[in-house]
């Protein structure tokens, strides 16, 4: 008897459709089921409403930045592995160092 495996699932926050289509057909090629979201509050409703694994997000959005939405997440599930993607190294280096030294 084969016992399935569960698919991991990772939710993609992106506002760049190119980018967020890209990481969601890699991931997809590895066998994880991907949940997309455009906006900040979009992906906080469905890392909250979903089984979700893992959340990796860009660190800029239109209406969140992912320190934020990191916060809003870890609010309800604090234990879940977020990821966050960045251009700017130096500026967001600062947000995000500021984010893990308060939530000690």
């Amino acid at each position: 008897m084969v016992i399935p495996i569960k698919t991991r699932c990772i939710l993609v926050i992106d506002d760049q459709p190119e980018i967020l289509n890209y990481i969601e057909l890699n991931l997809l090629k590895e066998g994880f089921e991907i949940l997309k979201a455009e906006t900040g509050e979009k992906g906080v409703d469905l890392a909250v409403n979903n089984q979700v694994d893992l959340v990796l997000t860009d660190l800029r959005l239109p209406d969140l930045d992912g320190v934020e939405l990191m916060r809003q997440i870890h609010t309800h599930i604090p234990q879940l592995p977020t990821i966050i993607m960045s251009v700017d190294r130096m500026q967001d280096l600062s947000s995000i160092e500021h984010f893990l030294n308060s939530s000690e």
